[in-house]
């Protein structure tokens, strides 16, 4: 039986992505948050308003490591949180005035590490990488 190594990989690309995201923010003069917390202003950037339960969904990141999170930019003036008027024991979270002003300069470094990520590649080998990823993450998420 071959040994797959997939896991290891993909470990291996988050690590080295995570650190090349974070360059390219800083070269791009955004010093406000990191690659890390980048995943949460993005999930909020396609969908402006969501729950700490729906964020905590599409980021793939635990209710207490994103509650943290959360509290931090907030903090930082980078995120809005509020109490949900049909729930009061849910928080809406979305982008404050002060992050929403970084768009140009987030969408050049998104921008910068996709065209990085996807170097060599033709338009179909990209789209099959991410059906295939995509897969592999519903089979995680299934677990």
């Amino acid at each position: 039986m071959k040994k797959h190594y997939g896991g290891t990989l993909i470990s291996q690309i988050k690590q080295l992505q995570d650190r090349i995201f974070n360059k390219i923010l800083k070269e791009e003069g955004i010093y406000e948050f990191n690659g890390q917390q980048g995943r949460i202003l993005f999930s909020l950037w396609k969908d402006e308003k969501l729950s700490l339960i729906e964020l905590s969904k599409r980021t793939s990141l635990a209710k207490t490591t994103l509650s943290s999170m959360v509290e931090r930019m907030k903090n930082d003036g980078l995120l809005i949180v509020e109490e949900s008027k049909e729930d009061k024991r849910s928080l809406i979270i979305y982008l404050s005035d002060k992050t929403l002003s970084l768009e140009k300069k987030i969408n050049r470094a998104t921008k910068r590490i996709a065209d990085i990520f996807y170097k060599g590649l033709s338009e179909e080998e990209a789209s099959e990488l991410d059906r295939l990823l995509s897969k592999i993450k519903e089979n995680l998420k299934d677990e």
